[in-house]
């Protein structure tokens, strides 16, 4: 294990319980990052417009707002979600997702967290994760 590892299982333990959470509640999700802090500090990004652009347009600004807080050299991980479609490992109908990209400064690469699941008559029900190696976008290389 990375010893970048524990951060990013911090990162997903707060991003994914709040987007089933959204799912639960509204069936739907707009796009939401986190970051965390030199001290070990999960923090919203909260800086977003009160308008709720377009989930593209949304998950840009989050990264530049990322990008700036990385910037500043206060962030060593960085997490954003979005609702996707995706084909899960083995199988052949695309499905809906949750999505949560994480990034670590001691990891040259990224790592894209998949939870799909279906809307129901009683509820949301999510599958099992997967997780893919993603290239990084967001931290700037190890310092």
């Amino acid at each position: 294990m990375s010893s970048a590892q524990p951060d990013l299982d911090q990162l997903l333990s707060f991003m994914l319980p709040f987007a089933e959470q959204m799912l639960e509640k509204n069936e739907a999700f707009h796009p939401f990052a986190a970051v965390l802090t030199e001290d070990g500090e999960v923090e919203p990004v909260t800086d977003v417009p009160e308008d709720r652009p377009d989930p593209n347009e949304l998950l840009e600004h989050l990264a530049g707002e990322i990008r700036a807080r990385a910037a500043r050299r206060d962030v060593k991980a960085c997490a954003i979600a979005a609702d996707v479609t995706v084909t899960p490992p083995g199988g052949h109908e695309p499905r809906d997702a949750v999505r949560v990209v994480l990034e670590h400064l001691d990891d040259d690469s990224a790592v894209a967290v998949f939870r799909p699941y279906a809307v129901k008559r009683r509820g949301v029900e999510f599958d099992e994760l997967f997780a893919v190696r993603a290239e990084r976008e967001l931290l700037p290389g190890k310092l």
